[in-house]
Order: C-alpha cells, then sequence, then structure tokens
C-alpha cells in the first residue's frame, strides 16, 4: 500500500505541475493570441479587403496542408513521450522521436510537393478564383513544410513536461515575431503587397521553428536507453487521429472554403475577421488542453480515475467562466470589437461572430473530452464520431451557404460544433465512465481555485 505522505506528495506534485503549466500556458498563449490578433489587424490596414480575404484564405489552405502532412503524429508524440517517461522507459520515448520527426519529414516532402506542382495553382485558377493565390505558390508550399514541423516539435516539448517551450514554440514565438516586424512595416508604409505578407508569415515561422529545433536536440538528448517501439504502433496510434484531425479541420476550413467559392473575397475577409475573434472564445480550453495533455496520459496509465476527473472538471471550469465573459462581450458590443480590432469596413460580421462565438462556447462548456477518447485509448472511437460529426457538418455548410449565404454558413459551423462536442462528451462517460464538462458550482470552482494556488 503506498503511503499517505507519498499520496499526498503525488498530489501536490502534480497540482504545482498544473498550476505552473497553466499560469506558463496563459501568459505566453495570451501573448500569442494577441500578437497574431494584432498581427492581422494590421494586415487588414495594410492590405486591401479582397486581399485580407485572400490571405485568411490562404493561410488556412496552409494550416490543412501542414495536417495532413503531419499524419495525426500532433497526439501521438506527447501520448509515447509522456507514457514512456512515466514508465521510466526513456529509450521508447528517443525510438518514438526518431520515428515521428522521419515520418513529418517525408510527409511535408509530400505535401509541400504536391501544392507546388498542381494543388496551388488549381486552387487559384478553378476553385476559388483568385490569381492572386498562384502569385505565391512556391512560398505558400514552404509554409506548408515549415508548419508541418513546428507543431511536432512543440508537442515534443510538452511530451517532456515542458510547457513553457512548447506553447511558445507552437506559433506563439513566430506570432511575435510577425507582429514587430508588420508594426514597423505599419510605421513606414501605408500598403503592403500580398506576396510580401505571406513571405513575411513564413519567415516568422521558419525562425521560430530553427530555435525551437536547436532547444529541443539539447533536451532530448537523455531520451536513451531502455525501451523501444515501431513504426507500427506508431502508426496505429496516429491513424485514427489523422482521420479524426482531417474531419475536425474540415468542419473548421471548410466553412472559409465555402465562403471564398461562392461568395466574393470581401465576404471571405468579414468571414476570417470574424473567426479570428472567435478563437478568444476558445482560448482558455486552448490553454487548458496544452496542460493537461500529458497529465491525462500519465494518471489513465496508473489508473486514478478519480483524481482525473477532478483535473478534467476543474480545469474545464476554469476555463469555462473567461470563456462565458468573452461570449457575452460579443453578444452585447460586438460591432464595436470589430470596428476596433479591424476597422469600420468590418462591423458588418457582427452578427457571424455573434453565431460562431455560441458554437465555440460549447466546444468550451464540453472540456477536454476528445483529448480523454485520444490518450485512453479510444483514438478509433474519436476518429468515427468525428468523421460523422465532419460529414454532417460540411453537408449542413454546403446547403446553408447556398440558401442563406455567409450568416449560414456561420450556422451551420455552431451547429457542427454542438452536435461533435455533445456526441464526444457522452461517449467519453459511456467509455470510461469520466465527466469533462465544467460547472458553475461555488463550491467547486473554489476548491478548484484553492488547489491551483495551493
Amino acid at each position: 500500500m503506498t503511503p499517505p505522505n507519498t499520496k499526498n506528495g503525488a498530489r501536490s506534485s502534480l497540482t504545482r505541475r498544473l498550476a505552473t503549466g497553466a499560469a506558463w500556458a496563459f501568459a505566453l498563449q495570451a501573448t500569442g493570441s494577441a500578437s497574431t490578433l494584432g498581427a492581422n489587424a494590421i494586415l487588414a490596414r495594410l492590405l486591401s479587403t479582397a486581399d485580407f480575404g485572400a490571405f485568411l484564405l490562404l493561410n488556412s489552405i496552409a494550416v490543412l496542408a501542414a495536417m495532413i502532412a503531419r499524419l495525426g503524429l500532433k497526439q501521438t508524440v506527447v501520448r509515447f513521450v509522456a507514457e514512456s517517461i512515466s514508465r521510466n522507459e526513456p529509450g521508447r520515448a528517443g525510438h518514438a522521436l526518431r520515428i515521428v520527426y522521419s515520418l513529418v519529414t517525408i510527409g511535408a516532402i509530400a505535401v509541400g510537393g504536391t501544392y507546388a506542382a498542381a494543388i496551388g495553382s488549381w486552387l487559384a485558377s478553378d476553385v476559388f478564383y483568385m490569381p492572386i493565390l498562384a502569385t505565391v505558390i512556391g512560398t505558400t508550399a514552404l509554409w506548408i513544410c515549415i508548419l508541418a514541423f513546428q507543431t511536432p516539435v512543440a508537442e515534443t516539448f510538452r511530451g517532456l513536461h515542458d510547457i513553457r517551450l512548447a506553447v511558445l514554440f507552437d506559433g506563439v514565438l513566430a506570432s511575435v515575431l510577425a507582429l514587430l516586424t508588420l508594426t514597423l512595416v505599419w510605421t513606414f508604409y501605408e500598403h503592403l503587397a500580398f506576396s510580401s505578407a505571406v513571405q513575411l508569415m513564413t519567415a516568422a515561422a521558419g525562425l521560430s521553428l530553427l530555435l525551437g529545433t536547436f532547444l529541443l536536440r539539447r533536451k532530448a538528448k537523455h531520451l536513451s536507453g531502455r525501451g523501444s517501439t515501431s513504426f507500427r504502433e506508431v502508426l496505429s496510434v496516429s491513424s485514427p487521429i489523422f482521420v479524426a484531425n482531417l474531419a475536425t479541420h474540415a468542419m473548421t476550413n471548410f466553412s472559409i472554403w465555402i465562403v471564398g467559392a461562392l461568395f466574393v473575397a470581401r465576404d471571405v475577409a468579414l468571414y476570417g475577421a470574424a473567426w479570428k475573434l472567435v478563437m478568444l472564445v476558445l482560448l482558455p480550453l486552448t490553454l487548458v488542453n496544452m496542460t493537461v495533455q500529458p497529465v491525462i496520459a500519465e494518471l489513465n496509465a496508473t489508473g486514478e480515475r478519480v483524481r482525473l476527473q477532478n483535473v478534467l472538471r476543474g480545469m474545464a471550469t476554469l476555463a469555462g467562466i473567461p470563456s462565458a465573459l468573452v461570449l457575452t462581450l460579443y453578444l452585447v458590443a460586438g460591432a464595436d470589437v470589430l470596428t476596433i480590432v479591424f476597422g469600420s469596413d468590418y462591423e458588418h460580421a457582427r452578427t457571424i461572430l455573434m453565431i460562431l462565438s455560441i458554437g465555440m462556447f460549447v466546444d468550451v462548456w464540453s472540456g477536454s473530452c476528445a483529448l480523454v477518447l485520444v490518450f485512453t485509448g479510444h483514438q478509433r472511437q474519436y476518429m468515427t464520431i468525428t468523421v460523422i460529426a465532419g460529414l454532417i457538418t460540411c453537408s449542413l455548410i454546403v446547403v446553408a451557404g447556398h440558401y442563406y449565404g455567409v450568416t449560414g454558413v456561420a450556422a451551420a459551423v455552431s451547429t457542427g460544433k454542438f452536435i461533435q462536442n455533445v456526441a464526444t462528451w457522452l461517449l467519453v462517460r459511456k467509455l470510461t465512465t469520466l465527466w469533462t464538462h465544467v460547472t458553475f458550482s461555488p463550491a467547486f470552482i473554489v476548491s478548484a481555485f484553492r488547489r491551483l494556488i495551493g
């Protein structure tokens, strides 16, 4: 039997790790989100409305292509590294990293090369009818390759429990560099060429990746010795996650593609501006998910389900409070927020912002239910439910966009988010007996805050 002082020490260690990780994640990710929003706000003023819409569309394409190149290895690397370290098998973690980065290299070359050779020009001329996208095909292919490696590098730091570096190199540093550069440009120039904007974002991401790779090589040197894994084992975990990630990205990015295919570039800019602000509703849950991933893997591996549920619901509740405040702000003063951030041309996106924000809040309310499925060995069930929800959402987007315009697209996205998150939340309860959702019980909130501030 484990001595009481050992149990108390483990609880204290976990609480300190969550508190420290959450604090660093909040500080850095808040900086990153503010930098991203600031960079987009400056771009909205340096570029014409049509060019800004084209930029947002290209950004969504690059993010999806990078996700395809990663083959679902984002969560896989965290799971293998965190599990291996908790079992004292550092060699297994190191071997898994070599396999992961070999697969990402193959995926990045294949996807980036295909985009440069054929996909880029086809999207520009035959799908979105935006010739300006064809002027940056080579730069976009490079951007895709950089983004493909960016997330695995960050997730490796997370698996090693270094939340600071994980958050910093998962886009935060790149956003800060982009904001600083754009601020200088805005100081001296009134306009910026579309191609220059894409090149600037690619360069910022590239510098961040180089620094992150250098630090990771130093930090991961000790991952050798006991334990090993195989390509088959890694792919057996990553494959269903990849399909689920593809469906999730389709649910979110498909909407802006439909807007780009059915409507003019100005509508893409309005929808994209609203989408950028909506991410602030989701930000608190994003911070929580960054912190709890390795904790879920560890507590599940050791069978501590009661502690795991307390962690999940406590962190979800802490995320739900600021999300509710942001949602309220958008419902009351959405037009003013859009005008302040992007300019008066974007106040017409108020209704889109309100509808999308409601859908994102459902995501926050359900907590980290998707991560629980991934890190408790139910990735195939996660894949199935996400694919079904993705197909339903994409169908709704096409129909609603055709009949009700951009507002209909936003309503379809929120409906899909509701279906996916409620279904995933119920599935987690059925398969693991865990609840993950927010509770606004005062006693629970006070208890969660006390644990974190210790």
